[in-house]
């Protein structure tokens, strides 16, 4: 990989710098044997580039190692670079244009199986005779990116979504019903006495609680759904395109799961309950996810009220009647 302190750009300009000098001797790959050759040679692998030269006619005039290791060129005759660069399609068409960039996958698909090498040209000049293409490995890159964009979104105990990025999904789906006309859900999950696991069993245990939650969870939801911990033992679904029938049935699923999970642990087995709130509807103007989830809230809290263990509907509350009482254990 490429120190963070030495820059693509810079190292596209001393890329092209060297491939100017090749071009100017005219020697073609001829050059990489040199003295002077395997000396640019050496400074291009050292900084993990490769370099190929595309001449005024378009043929392969330099082709350092490590551009052949990148594409997994190794093997391939010089008298057939051209054709096995062109038979990469990324790179094909970054050598049609003559400019600009390209990330190219090699490997099955475009995830974490594959490398990933990001590609730059440079024209030789405005007339488009002659290139000089920059490879970089970025796969590293790649996956640290998106291991931190994991950690950023994702709840690190039980791999769920976390808040923040559950309020945006919430919100890009919340403007999507309303364009649509189409009804969302949201569900509000709190498992019931968590507390009293934590104290008599230990947080080890309600940390497997929890993380045994949300695979019994995951397990009864659509692809399209989306759960995420929203704090502590509570827990949010997001049902998009459910109406306020679907959205209790859901539920209803849900905490049968719930019920029946028997978590084993140190002196015997863990049992657990979940109270959920429900709340559906369609989008009016104004709304954002903030509403849904109050209400579905609110009506979870009902279901502690009413003795836990159950799911209820969002209705319009009497004053301080059933919403959370710090006195109280849910």
């Amino acid at each position: 990989m490429i120190p963070t302190a030495f820059g693509f750009a810079s190292l596209a300009l001393l890329a092209l710098a060297l491939a100017f000098a090749i071009y100017a001797h005219g020697r073609g790959g001829a050059v990489f044997a040199s003295g002077l050759g395997a000396a640019r040679e050496r400074t291009l692998a050292s900084l993990g580039a490769g370099m190929i030269v595309i001449d005024g006619q378009g043929r392969v005039s330099g082709c350092n190692a490590v551009a052949k290791l990148l594409l997994d060129l190794a093997d391939a005759p010089d008298y057939r670079m051209l054709t096995a660069l062109r038979a990469i399609p990324e790179l094909a068409d970054l050598m049609a244009k003559g400019e600009g960039g390209a990330e190219i996958f090699l490997g099955e698909g475009s995830g974490s199986g594959c490398r990933r090498i990001e590609a730059r040209a440079f024209a030789f000049n405005r007339a488009g005779r002659g290139m000089v293409l920059v490879l970089r490995d970025v796969t590293e890159n790649a996956v640290l990116l998106e291991e931190l964009a994991a950690q950023a979104s994702h709840d690190p105990l039980t791999g769920v979504l976390n808040r923040r990025r559950f309020d945006e999904l919430g919100e890009r789906d919340i403007d999507l019903s309303r364009r649509s006309g189409t009804s969302v859900g949201v569900l509000m999950i709190d498992i019931d006495l968590f507390k009293c696991v934590n104290d008599e069993r230990g947080h080890a245990v309600g940390d497997e609680v929890l993380k045994a939650l949300c695979a019994a969870c995951l397990g009864a939801l659509r692809s399209s759904d989306v759960l995420a911990r929203y704090g502590g033992e509570e827990f949010v679904v997001l049902l998009p395109g459910s109406e306020s029938e679907d959205s209790l049935m859901v539920a209803e699923r849900l905490r049968a799961r719930v019920g029946a999970l028997r978590v084993p642990c140190e002196g015997g087995i863990v049992s657990i309950t979940a109270s959920f709130g429900a709340y559906s509807g369609v989008p009016a103007p104004g709304v954002g996810i903030g509403l849904y989830i109050r209400r579905a809230d609110e009506a979870m809290y009902r279901s502690k009220a009413l003795g836990r263990d159950l799911v209820s509907y969002w209705e319009p509350l009497a004053e301080g009647v059933l919403h959370k009482n710090a006195d109280r254990q849910y």
